[in-house]
């Protein structure tokens, strides 16, 4: 089976062209949901015992609403509505703050 790169040499491009490559397959990185909110509710609640966190912070709000956000992902693909089961999209309004 040939390379996916090996394909592109019958094409006649400039001298000064680049060739790249993209992995169509894991444009898409997923987070595990289960890490990615005990790792963040951990260092939430590092930052809270070292008293880094402003007066009042609504720690347990914070993690509930970020559990909440990452468990329950709806996306669209065309006129469907999907909720992810599994993992959580790196664009996800929690992991892009």
């Amino acid at each position: 089976m040939s390379q996916p790169l090996d394909e592109t040499k019958h094409l006649h491009l400039p001298l000064n062209a680049k060739r790249f490559m993209v992995d169509a397959n894991s444009m898409y990185n997923n987070i595990d949901t289960k890490h990615v909110i005990k790792v963040i509710s951990w260092w939430l609640k590092d930052l809270d015992s070292k008293g880094q966190l402003t007066n009042n912070f609504p720690l347990e709000a914070v993690i509930y609403a970020m559990e909440t956000i990452m468990r329950n992902n709806v996306f669209e693909w065309g006129d469907m509505f999907f909720l992810q089961l599994l993992d959580t999209v790196m664009r996800t309004s929690s992991i892009v703050m």
